[in-house]
């Protein structure tokens, strides 16, 4: 009669009018735009048939439904930015998708957000909306009302992926919308006595004040976890790195594998034990003006210390412009330069395969708005160094004219937004 069990299970689940089972299944993620950061995020997912053969394969890169993410990097270096163009770039392509940016530190202000989307400012007004309380309960409030209301309005938000899981099934998913949160260094309970904050002597200590921050911080995540995963809601997490002085001879814990012996971060560890990606910034070199990219910014290393979907401590690089934000478009060329997919002709430089089209760093922008398939020539270079980095051994069939032209739309569509 073949193995009946479970699917006797899961039919008394239907059957039990009370029950609200979300059951797992293979998860969707959503490409940020950065493409070498999002395949260094992403898997390969392969689809069966009851008789387990293989009847398709897909790269599955980016961010993954309804988790949380958290950015860590020294002030300065575009933290609140990329989680901005990260969000924004994904809403862009659904009709119901929103940001709630909670920006507890009230330092940022929707002009910026507007700049480095390159979004109109009628998509603004009904895509996103920024907050600057300074109490988490008022948060975790607005966070309440953003899930309920997705879940009881699930005709209005849920859609047809295009993709199947590894059974073969179509992924029905809500639409994806998101949470920034910025900073978890700077979240504090309405709650918070201050007085009660004292040793002994009566003296307020700030360790005793961080454990009751960290304490709260961490019950606060497990609560709105579940219904993030539920109601598709991606948690953007943005916390600084801190100095601490170590005074004794045993140094203490390390709060992440891959952060300095006297870095930590504040707001406690439910930040990274809680999350499925742990994403560090770090500056690796000043750009000038007159020089290199012709902007003034930094190349940056970004190195996922912790992914739950593909291998971790891999660095990749990105360019950073302090105006604009981070350059999809002059991140993909620092990629082509540095895996030789970007030759060099005198001063000049060209795409391999498109030798009579040359431009330098500083024009690379310009010429491709002046020849947009230079941008899908280069990701189809890069493409095969890109699927490399998935967990499973990629494709070497050479793709079809229909694939590259969704490759081509699916690139533009990001590059646009």
């Amino acid at each position: 009669m073949g193995a009946l069990g479970l699917e006797m299970f899961l039919n008394a689940r239907k059957a039990n009018k009370s029950a609200h089972d979300f059951q797992v299944t293979t998860p969707v993620a959503y490409p940020t735009g950065f493409s070498e950061l999002d395949y260094l995020n992403g898997q390969k997912v392969e689809v069966y048939d009851r008789d387990d053969n293989l009847i398709m394969e897909y790269d599955s890169v980016g961010v993954v439904e309804g988790t949380m993410n958290t950015i860590i990097a020294d002030a300065g270096l575009g933290k609140t930015t990329i989680a901005q163009q990260f969000a924004t770039t994904i809403a862009a392509r659904y009709d119901n998708s929103f940001v709630v940016h909670e920006d507890i530190e009230q330092a940022s202000h929707l002009n910026r957000v507007y700049n480095i989307s390159r979004l109109s400012a009628s998509w603004m007004r009904t895509h996103y909306t920024m907050y600057q309380d300074t109490h988490a309960e008022t948060v975790v409030d607005r966070f309440k009302d953003h899930a309920l209301m997705k879940l009881n309005n699930r005709k209005v938000f849920e859609y047809d992926t295009g993709l199947k899981d590894m059974y073969g099934d179509k992924l029905i998913r809500m639409q994806p919308s998101f949470m920034l949160l910025d900073s978890l260094a700077m979240m504090r309970s309405e709650d918070l006595d201050m007085d009660a904050d004292k040793d002994s002597t009566g003296k307020a200590t700030n360790n005793m004040s961080g454990a009751r921050n960290a304490r709260f911080n961490s019950e606060i995540f497990k609560q709105m976890l579940p219904y993030a995963k539920k109601a598709n809601i991606i948690l953007y997490i943005i916390n600084h790195i801190s100095r601490k002085v170590d005074i004794g001879f045993v140094k203490s814990a390390r709060d992440l594998v891959g952060l300095g012996e006297n870095e930590s971060l504040p707001g406690g560890r439910a930040s990274v034990y809680l999350a499925n990606n742990v994403l560090r910034l770090k500056n690796k070199c000043q750009l000038k003006p007159d020089k290199e990219y012709g902007i003034n910014g930094y190349i940056i290393g970004a190195t996922y210390y912790k992914s739950r979907t593909n291998a971790s401590n891999v660095e990749c690089e990105l360019i950073f412009d302090k105006s604009n934000g981070y350059s999809k478009i002059l991140t993909m060329l620092h990629f082509g330069l540095n895996n030789n997919l970007v030759k060099k002709s005198g001063n000049k430089y060209y795409v391999k395969g498109y030798e009579d089209t040359i431009f330098t760093k500083k024009t690379f922008m310009s010429t491709c708005e002046e020849h947009p398939i230079l941008l899908n020539a280069l990701y189809n270079l890069m493409h095969p160094i890109l699927r490399g980095y998935l967990g499973r051994q990629a494709i070497t069939a050479d793709e079809s004219e229909e694939e590259r032209l969704d490759s081509y739309s699916d690139i533009m569509t990001m590059l646009a937004v």
